[in-house]
């Protein structure tokens, strides 16, 4: 793809993060990550003006502190950042806790998988949505 990419992850379990980042690593894009283990945190790189502007937010629903959606609101309330695609993860079956965090204005939501396998989908997940966002600010 020839581009380097920025995502921001928000997930307060270590094993989790370092799968997701694997998963996403083993699709041959090229990524920088900035993450953090609790919601406030990430708001504060949100609220700071020197902190760089991601391609792609990936958060974690349920995180200490400030959980996911309190990100995602910051996330939409703030003009720098408002137009940052964001992917939520949740650990909840519930279809209710995906839709909810769609009307919220995440782009989209994941069920955690609980495979390597499941994982490696949601790399290629992140491929295929950083790809589209490539392509869509080229045309």
């Amino acid at each position: 793809m020839g581009r380097r990419f920025h995502i921001v992850v928000l997930e307060d379990n270590e094993p989790d993060l370092l799968v997701v980042k694997h998963s996403i690593f083993e699709t041959g894009i090229e990524c920088e990550f900035t993450a953090f283990r609790d919601g406030d945190d990430c708001v504060a790189y949100l609220n700071d003006p020197a902190s760089s502007i991601p391609d792609l937010m990936i958060l974690d629903l349920n995180v200490p502190k400030v959980e996911g959606t309190s990100v995602l609101n910051n996330v939409r309330a703030n003009p720098r950042w408002a137009h940052v695609s964001v992917l939520m993860f949740t650990a909840s079956q519930d279809p209710a806790d995906v839709a909810r965090v769609k009307m919220l204005g995440a782009d989209d939501c994941f069920i955690k998988p609980m495979t390597l396998a499941g994982f490696e989908k949601i790399g290629h997940a992140v491929k295929d949505w950083l790809e589209k966002r490539v392509t869509a600010t080229r045309t």
